[in-house]
């Protein structure tokens, strides 16, 4: 059974709940795993962006960072992804690094919640 951790910023949603109550436990930590993969992913190529000066590189990956959290429940992640997003148009590079060093500390909190409500491995980063 997949419990959730709302104290670590995770919420199963409605339709992951569905699919647990079904028999689809394993879709439902695939769907984790491959969340945590993607997003890390997208983090490193955050902070490549940044340090290059992609402005619109930071804004499209937080986008996308921002769209998966939603779907998995990560609402903190998501939370600080649209802030990311919003930030490129008018913050310095410091302050936009601020909030991705925020942003990448949560996602490593709400993926710990999420591996270990889901009984899953932890993956390592990068």
């Amino acid at each position: 059974m997949i419990a959730e951790s709302e104290s670590a910023g995770w919420v199963v949603p409605e339709e992951l709940r569905l699919l647990v109550q079904c028999g689809d436990e394993e879709v439902v930590g695939e769907f984790v795993t491959l969340f945590r993969s993607d997003t890390t992913s997208r983090l490193q190529r955050v902070v490549h962006a940044l340090a290059a000066g992609d402005i619109a590189q930071v804004r499209a990956q937080a986008h996308a960072i921002k769209g998966s959290a939603i779907q998995v429940g990560a609402g903190e992640v998501a939370e600080l992804s649209r802030q990311l997003e919003l930030e490129t148009a008018a913050k310095s590079p410091a302050e936009i690094r601020e909030t991705l060093d925020r942003l990448q500390a949560t996602f490593e909190r709400v993926c710990g919640a999420m591996e270990s409500c889901c009984g899953l491995q932890s993956q390592p980063n990068g």
